[in-house]
């Protein structure tokens, strides 16, 4: 078994998502509940990549966590055209 390490940016850019995606479900109410499961999915990230022990079944569930969110972001910022510039944004964050 392999132990990866992720850095603490990564770490922080993940917490700086999950206040920017949490922000935008209190402020746009049509778009509440598709923010929160995203928001949701956030959190069970950092949970992962918070673990002492990461093996490389881990990994792999990481990266592919992380592809999943990458996507709904893309969906949600197609479905709700109002928030698609802070959506965006928060990708952006993410890829950085």
């Amino acid at each position: 078994m392999e132990i990866t390490i992720f850095d603490k940016d990564l770490q922080r850019r993940i917490n700086d998502a999950i206040y920017g995606v949490s922000i935008l479900a209190l402020s746009h109410k049509y778009a509440r509940k598709d923010l929160l499961k995203l928001r949701n999915e956030l959190k069970n990230l950092k949970k992962m990549i918070n673990k002492d022990y990461i093996s490389y079944e881990d990994t792999i569930t990481i990266k592919g966590e992380f592809g999943v969110i990458l996507f709904s972001l893309s969906i949600l910022a197609q479905k709700y055209k109002k928030i698609k510039a802070e959506l965006d944004y928060i990708q952006d964050l993410l890829l950085s």
